[in-house]
């Protein structure tokens, strides 16, 4: 039995269906045995093949993520480079009111510098053991601190007083005593002064958070009217601790000497907590 070819029309409609739908050309298989194609109806079409996707679309995908990554990793580089020129930078300074420049560092808050400990110990034992009938660093006369000790009136240096408010806990009641004892009191009538020499000043050692520990050796000369120059030798070591530095609510227009000096050391940002013999 031979097989009818199927109306033109249909296979029209089959073919544009499958067109639309992108699917591929279905195969119909029948028992029909093979016969030669070359020998049918000429009105018979060819079968559609299967479309064929665009390598290009398929590479698209691929070629915007190459590009997201790219970007990324230039924007990780300008990052690094700023941060790099960030830290690489050595110096910054900022002015005052008073037009001053200082120099910022970025450091913790308990952080302080060897110059900054060196120097507020330097300048505190000279409040303390440097005493004449004048005020540091002014020609005013020194009436001096005067207080009750067991009952009995003392009189100290005011200079004295003022190295103490520089401490914490008891410690300021101890180095008053202490100094209280090799005072004259000539020395509120002109007729004796000290001075400090300072034979070795260690570097600051870091004992705890904010905590700072520093050596001194160094002698206290006391030189009286009539007297021969008496001489005490210091070994101790100072505990100083890293508060926050002092600034004053109310600026004062003509600050004394004294006083200055005071807001000066205290504005350093540390506080001596304790005082202990120095072995070396």
């Amino acid at each position: 039995m031979d097989l009818e070819p199927l109306p033109l029309f249909l296979l029209l409609l089959l073919d544009m269906e499958l067109n639309n739908n992108q699917l591929p050309m279905l195969d119909f298989h029948t028992d029909i045995p093979e016969t030669d194609i070359s020998q049918s109806d000429s009105s018979t079409p060819t079968p559609t093949s299967a479309p064929v996707i665009s390598e290009d679309r398929l590479a698209r995908p691929f070629v915007l993520l190459g590009i997201g990554l790219l970007a990324l990793v230039i924007s990780n580089f300008a990052l690094a480079w700023a941060l790099i020129s960030a830290t690489g930078k050595k110096h910054t300074f900022v002015q005052l009111n008073d037009g001053t420049a200082v120099e910022v560092l970025n450091q913790d808050a308990l952080y302080r510098s060897e110059v900054v400990v060196q120097e507020t110990t330097t300048q505190f034992l000279k409040l303390l053991w440097e005493w004449s009938d004048r005020l540091p660093g002014s020609q005013q006369a020194d009436p001096g601190f005067t207080f009750n000790l067991d009952g009995q009136e003392k009189t100290i240096p005011t200079s004295v007083y003022y190295a103490s408010q520089l401490t914490g806990g008891g410690i300021g009641n101890q180095l008053v005593i202490e100094a209280l004892k090799i005072v004259p009191p000539a020395v509120f009538e002109g007729r004796a002064e000290s001075s400090i020499e300072i034979q070795f000043l260690g570097s600051p050692r870091v004992t705890g958070q904010g905590l700072y520990e520093m050596d001194v050796l160094a002698t206290v000369v006391v030189r009286e009217v009539g007297y021969l120059d008496q001489r005490t030798q210091l070994k101790q070591t100072f505990t100083w601790q890293a508060v926050p530095p002092y600034v004053p609510l109310l600026p004062e227009d003509n600050p004394s000497p004294m006083r200055s000096l005071i807001a000066q050391l205290r504005a350093s940002g540390l506080q001596l907590v304790d005082v202990k013999p120095f072995n070396p």
